[in-house]
């Protein structure tokens, strides 16, 4: 007689099966490969036609104003609480990390606002 644990194992295997045919990356493969052959010259291409599309934003204006705003607010906050006699840990811990956090949040939403086109001036 085949021991029961064998029965199970079988069975397992036989039921499992076409279950684990959906996860078979056979497409992610075909365009790995079709991915490579794609001359460099339309890669560049591609490439540079997607840096065209993109607008021009203020993201770089809001990271800055939100850095220096708000690692000045909290380096006052964080010299304001600290109780020692010698407070540049904290006066430069809280610019450090209200400048990293102003930059995150100035620069999303700068992002936000798109640029206008300058139209190209004629040189005479």
């Amino acid at each position: 007689m085949i021991p029961r644990t064998t029965v199970i194992a079988l069975a397992a295997l036989v039921l499992v099966q076409p279950c684990a045919q959906g996860q078979r990356l056979r497409s992610a493969a075909n365009s790995m490969v079709n991915a490579h052959s794609v001359p460099p010259a339309a890669r560049l291409m591609e490439a540079d036609l997607a840096a065209r599309t993109i607008p021009r934003t203020y993201w770089l204006e809001g990271a800055l104003i939100g850095a220096i705003g708000l690692g000045i607010l909290t380096a006052v906050g964080f010299y304001g609480l600290c109780e020692s006699s010698n407070c540049t840990g904290a006066l430069v811990t809280g610019a450090v990390g209200g400048g990293a956090v102003g930059f995150i949040v100035g620069a999303l939403v700068g992002g936000q606002f798109p640029k206008k086109e300058s139209a190209p001036s004629s040189a005479p």
